[in-house]
């Protein structure tokens, strides 16, 4: 390998808040880098991926698992890298959701990994919000959930935790009523920031929260809260290595 460090590419630029912030919290691999330009969707992560795979690298893709079982995530890698990259020969290793994947043509071995991130059983979320779908943003929703956190972000807390929790659940009983389809987390947060007049961009406001959280609640629970997240992503890292 030409270079040992592994690069990180996001969807957008809240997964790319979300991942500086974990780094700022010592919660990451030391030997991630962190791409700072957001792709603009899983669709287009192997086609940003293919330079630096092409270049004998290592890349980590991080995805929103959407309404896609955790295990489907592997099937997906090698389904996207066949179609991006139908020349390279591709030779899976490790078990489970994680399989590393060695691709290879000509002079290079580039290998790439994909997390999905999403909270499908977390009982709180679901009973709570009925969500349906998910990705990372159900991890800013649980940290908005804890009052010292979001007590923590001054412009929230002009609206007490117990009333937005409320103003969110009733938004929920509306869409119920009206046979609308369940909001995701990404909606249940616009409308939090609607309701506190948070006037911040969501990746901003990510940040935030994952801030705040930090500093509230140190650098263990703050893990707690973003598992299996945080484990998933040592447990490619340590793939992509070789470990």
């Amino acid at each position: 390998m030409s270079d040992t460090r592994i690069k990180l590419l996001v969807e957008d630029d809240l997964h790319g808040q979300v991942m500086s912030g974990l780094g700022a919290a010592g919660l990451l691999p030391g030997d991630i880098e962190v791409s700072r330009q957001p792709v603009g969707g899983d669709t287009k992560l192997v086609s940003a991926a293919r330079p630096t795979l092409e270049a004998g690298g290592r890349v980590l893709l991080l995805r929103d698992l959407d309404v896609r079982p955790s295990g489907d995530t592997g099937a997906w890698l090698a389904a996207e890298l066949g179609r991006i990259m139908p020349q390279a020969v591709q030779a899976a290793s490790g078990s489970g959701a994680l399989p590393v994947i060695r691709l290879s043509a000509g002079a290079f071995e580039g290998r790439v990994a994909a997390v999905a991130a999403g909270l499908p059983s977390d009982a709180t979320l679901r009973n709570a919000w009925g969500l349906e779908t998910f990705s990372a943003d159900d991890y800013l929703l649980r940290l908005a959930g804890i009052a010292d956190v979001y007590e923590a972000l001054p412009d929230c807390r002009k609206v007490p935790h117990d009333l937005a929790m409320k103003k969110l659940a009733e938004f929920s009983g509306v869409l119920v009523r009206n046979g609308l389809p369940m909001p995701a987390a990404k909606q249940l947060l616009l409308y939090l920031r609607g309701v506190t007049r948070y006037e911040i961009a969501p990746g901003f406001f990510a940040r935030s929260l994952l801030d705040a959280a930090a500093s509230v609640r140190g650098a263990g629970q703050l893990r707690a809260l973003f598992e299996p997240l945080v484990s998933d992503i040592h447990a490619a890292v340590a793939g992509l290595r070789g470990v």
